[in-house]
Parts: structure tokens; C-alpha cells; sequence
């Protein structure tokens, strides 16, 4: 298996990262509004779509902001 450069480890992170959140929160964002209708699947795929092609740039931007806030608040156990 060919593996990335380590350079790209903030993007693919974000990729994984992003595509299971999106995920989970549009499945429960679509369950609360209209339970397991026959329609269930097609709404929540068509929203995880659409909540991913925004969740993953803003992950990307997120992400070393967040790193940042955490080390801020953590105490270095070194």
C-alpha cells in the first residue's frame, strides 16, 4: 500500500474527520426531523453531501486553531 508524505497529514485528518461528523450529525439531524420515513435514506444522503462539501475546508480551518486553544489550556505533561 502506497502511504502519503507526512505534509498531507492535516488534510487527510480533516478528510476522515469531517466525513464522520458531517455523517453523524446529519443522521441524527434527519431522524429528529422526520424519523425512518421511506424517504430517510435520500434526505440524509443528500444532506451529509451537502454538510460535507462544508465540514471538510472548515475542518481544515479549524483544526490548528483548535490544536492551539488545547495547548493553551493543557498543561505539558513532559
Amino acid at each position: 500500500m502506497t502511504r502519503l508524505p507526512k505534509r498531507y497529514y492535516g488534510i487527510v485528518f480533516a478528510f476522515f474527520m469531517s466525513g464522520a461528523m458531517s455523517c453523524l450529525v446529519t443522521f441524527v439531524a434527519t431522524i429528529v426531523s422526520q424519523g425512518f420515513s421511506p424517504t430517510f435514506l435520500m434526505v440524509w444522503m443528500s444532506s451529509w453531501v451537502s454538510a460535507y462539501f462544508i465540514a471538510f475546508p472548515v475542518t481544515i480551518l479549524v483544526v490548528p486553531v483548535a490544536r492551539w486553544i488545547t495547548s493553551q489550556l493543557v498543561v505539558n505533561a513532559d
